[in-house]
């Protein structure tokens, strides 16, 4: 039988020897059956403080007391799989527009008629699954009944044809239920119609428990009731986004080339009105699997009856683009958070996902396809995410001819690798609009961003339950499709800076301390946090103490902090085993336990490269292995003594010199005897 271990939140090993230097692993561990899955969906395990035994306590709960539906009202896409579904929803707007009647504007239109449908929609849902399984049953025991009547007697073709018919409705039903549980689940590589119900149905609960947020650590201590863990979280977001910035520098009007500006005629083609052919591009370029806004309509639903639903959408974008509609009223989305790392318990380890309406997003992708060609024009070519025609991977195919020519070179050189904290939550508005007037777009144009960008509302969803919206004044938000393109007009605003900075010799022969003011610069008026304990500097083709002195500009070095990290989480254990933390010290060794992760990933990163190793598992803590085989493969290449026939070298000098001259007169264009490989040109 197959059994499934129970996610563990809390902490990370469930054993210590309890010695000063502690050997900690996870022994302790729970299963469950796939059929106590389906009847406690919600079930989670807690591992709670240790105190006096060995073994981390873990407590087990069933989840019955989480099982909160929400009231939000959304489409299923599993409706769409009920014979006749098209017509009664046709039916359904049909009647709403009438009733609606004549409104003032676009805007005004889709919001009352929405709301009456949104109703009907609702009650007609809530009957449907109840229904379905009445109905359900009551085929089967027709079915059952008539196969019996088949072994007792031959059946005609007419009764063989109404068998056939129950058998399809019953499929049918069946069908839309594995729908249900597939949106849910979000599986994608699973083909339809294979009965994967069940499969669905756990894969679904495993994602409610994994984004289930059952405690949180704060400042005020461990937060384990769902109304303490929602004021935090939304105490921290409203910090976050709700919050502005003054900015505190500006950029200066000629930092930007004139290749980098826009083109007059660009700017007469962004202020046009949409054409038809331009909203349904955006529509069908949108997935269908994504889950729904605050208003319920999911993408799957426009596609399935957009002829229905084209005009009202057409106009509310092209009112948006002639200014006669306040798009602000669809503006709205709902934060979905989702772990970064197992068994998360510190809202920095969650990352928002926004949920937004789709009407307000097909006018926001349908301005992002205009914008576009000029980000891919005018975006210096080092930016290489998110814009058509380019690959975020040619970045690192850039890095790795970068070092492999300085290799090559040994010129001295500096490689600088930045983190930006929560980087589209903190972006600045006045910043941006800076960035585009400077870039030369045109100030409606710029109007309309913002108007995307600002007038947006937000509300979060903790377990299930959405809260109240809170109005956003910074950041961009995850989820929108204009965010992409406006993040890379933003850094594109760092490139330029160094460049000015480069070409007015402010940076000149490894100047880190000039870097370093240009970024802070870049915090100032961007409001992008940069997270210098987690910047990593390489110098190359320097004496290591060089590298070094260059490198404390920025931050430690690596290995006193990974030093320094480890003695005070060591200490923190200790403390813990002893008598106990509050809830500030928690917090404090989650934040040292992160730092000293983010060294280990480079860390292990930079030995797996050195010692060509692929097949390990990442993330199995190989970096002694990796560093084995990377000083084999030197040992294996290095030449240690070395004979030329009267003497025996020692000395890397001479052994160098040696082997120097041996090639050179071997390559050489008059060599002593034999053919010439090279020849003078």
């Amino acid at each position: 039988m197959a059994l499934r271990e129970v996610a563990r939140m809390g902490a990370r090993f469930t054993w210590t020897n309890k010695q000063l230097a502690p050997v900690r692993s996870v022994l302790d561990r729970v299963f469950m059956s796939p059929e106590w899955e389906m009847g406690y969906p919600m079930c989670a395990l807690v591992a709670e403080t240790r105190i006096g035994s060995d073994h981390v306590p873990l407590v087990y709960s069933s989840g019955e007391d989480r099982l909160r539906r929400s009231p939000r009202f959304f489409i299923e896409t599993a409706w769409f799989e009920v014979p006749g579904f098209e017509s009664p929803f046709k039916e359904k707007w049909l009647v709403c527009v009438q009733q609606v009647g004549p409104q003032r504007g676009p805007m005004e239109f889709w919001n009352a008629v929405g709301g009456r449908l949104r109703a009907s929609l609702k009650g007609w849902g809530a009957n449907l699954g109840r229904m379905d399984k009445e109905h359900r049953t009551l085929i089967t025991d027709e079915i059952a009944r008539i196969d019996a009547q088949a072994d007792a007697r031959v059946f005609s073709e007419q009764e063989w044809a109404h068998r056939y018919a129950l058998e399809g409705q019953v499929e049918a039903l069946l069908r839309a239920e594995e729908e249900y549980w597939r949106r849910r689940s979000g599986l994608k590589w699973t083909l339809k119609g294979d009965a994967n119900t069940k499969y669905f149905q756990a894969y679904a609960n495993g994602r409610r428990r994994k984004c289930a947020i059952l405690r949180l650590q704060s400042e005020h201590g461990l937060l384990l009731r769902q109304e303490d863990i929602s004021r935090h979280i939304y105490e921290f977001y409203i910090n976050l986004m709700g919050t502005s910035e003054a900015q505190g520098a500006g950029l200066r009007e000629d930092v930007w080339e004139g290749s980098q500006r826009v083109l007059e005629a660009e700017n007469d083609e962004l202020g046009l009105a949409f054409l038809p052919e331009e909203i349904d591009t955006a529509l069908m370029g949108m997935k269908v699997d994504t889950a729904p806004g605050p208003d319920g309509w999911p993408v799957a639903m426009f596609k399935r009856f957009w002829p229905t639903l084209r005009g009202p959408i057409f106009e509310i974008c092209n009112g948006f683009m002639r200014g006669q509609v306040d798009i602000s009223r669809l503006n709205f989305g709902v934060l979905s958070l989702i772990p970064k790392v197992q068994g998360a318990d510190n809202i920095r380890q969650y990352r928002p996902i926004a949920l937004i309406n789709v009407p307000f997003k097909i006018c926001a992708k349908a301005s992002a396809m205009r914008l576009g060609p000029i980000a891919q024009r005018s975006i210096h070519r080092n930016q290489s995410a998110f814009i058509h025609g380019r690959n975020i991977l040619e970045g690192p195919l850039a890095l790795q001819e970068i070092v492999h020519e300085l290799k090559r070179t040994k010129e001295p050189a500096v490689l600088l690798k930045l983190d930006f904290e929560k980087a589209y939550d903190r972006v600045n508005w006045d910043f941006l609009r800076q960035v585009l007037l400077g870039r030369g777009f045109s100030a409606v144009w710029v109007h309309r961003v913002l108007q995307l960008v600002s007038g947006g509302q937000t509300a979060v969803s903790v377990n299930g339950e959405i809260g109240h919206f809170f109005r956003n004044k910074r950041g961009l938000r995850q989820g929108d499709p204009m965010s992409p393109l406006l993040f890379n007009f933003v850094v594109d605003a760092l490139s330029a800076m160094l460049s000015k900075a480069a070409a007015a010799g402010h940076i000149q022969r490894l100047s880190i301390a000039s870097v370093k003011a240009i970024l802070i610069s870049f915090e100032l008026m961007s409001g992008l946090k940069i997270n210098f304990h987690k910047c990593e500097l390489i110098a190359m083709g320097v004496e290591p103490d060089e590298g070094r002195r260059w490198g404390a500009n920025v931050g430690r070095d690596i290995r006193e902090c990974k030093k320094a990290l480890l003695e005070a989480i060591q200490a923190l254990d200790l403390r813990a085993d002893a008598a106990g933390l509050s809830a500030e010290d928690w917090m404090l060794r989650y934040d040292l336990e992160d730092q000293l992760t983010v060294i280990y990933t480079d860390e292990e990163a930079y030995w797996r490269l050195r010692g060509t190793q692929n097949w390990v598992l990442k993330g199995d803590a190989n970096t002694a292995y990796f560093q084995a085989i990377a000083n084999g493969r030197r040992r294996r290449n290095s030449i240690p003594l070395l004979w030329d026939g009267e003497t025996l070298l020692q000395r890397p000098k001479d052994i160098r010199a040696h082997v120097d001259g041996f090639y050179r007169d071997l390559f050489s264009a008059s060599p002593r005897r034999g053919l010439a490989l090279v020849q003078d040109i």
